[in-house]
C-alpha cells in the first residue's frame, strides 16, 4: 500500500511539473484516499488547487499551523488570491516574525516578497514596491531574484 501511495504522489508531482493539473489532481485525490501518509497528498492538493486558481479549495486542505512560517506564507498567498488582503497581511506578518526570530534570511526574503505581492494586488503598488525592494538584497538564488525584480517592476 505504501508503494502505491508513493507512486500516486510521485505521479501527481510529475503531472504538476508538466503543468497537467487535472491529472495531478486525480492522482493526488486517489493518493489521499489510499495513503497512510496523508500529509504529503494534502500538501500536493494545496499546491494543485492554488495553481488551478482555486484558493478556497486549497485552504480546505491547508493545515493551519500558527508556529509554521512556511504554512503561514502559503495561507497568506491563498488569502491574497481570495482578495482578503487584511487576513493575508496578518498571516504574512506572523510568518515574518517567525522567520526573524529564527534568523532565517531566505524565509525573511520570501515573506517580504509575499508581502509586496499582497500590497500590490491590494491596491498599494507603491507599498508593494517598497517590500519588493526590501526583499531583493536578502534574496540569494538568481531565479528568486527574478521574481523579486518582476514584482518591483509591476
Amino acid at each position: 500500500m505504501t508503494d502505491k501511495k508513493t507512486d500516486l504522489c510521485a505521479q501527481a508531482e510529475k503531472f504538476i511539473f508538466a503543468g497537467n493539473y487535472a491529472l495531478a489532481l486525480k492522482a493526488a485525490l486517489r493518493a489521499r484516499k489510499t495513503a497512510e501518509d496523508k500529509e504529503r497528498s494534502r500538501k500536493l492538493l494545496v499546491w494543485i488547487y492554488r495553481m488551478m486558481g482555486k484558493p478556497a479549495k486549497a485552504l480546505c486542505y491547508l493545515k493551519q499551523r500558527p508556529s509554521d512560517a512556511d504554512s503561514l506564507c502559503e495561507e497568506a498567498i491563498l488569502y491574497r488570491m481570495l482578495c482578503d488582503f487584511k487576513t493575508a497581511r496578518e498571516k504574512i506578518s506572523s510568518a515574518l516574525r517567525i522567520y526573524v526570530s529564527k534568523k532565517d534570511r531566505e524565509g525573511i526574503a520570501f515573506a517580504t516578497w509575499t508581502r509586496g505581492g499582497i500590497e500590490r494586488y491590494g491596491g498599494n503598488p507603491r507599498k508593494g514596491r517598497f517590500y519588493f525592494q526590501k526583499a531583493l538584497p536578502l534574496t540569494k538564488e538568481l531565479s528568486a531574484k527574478g521574481y523579486v525584480l518582476c514584482g518591483a517592476g509591476g
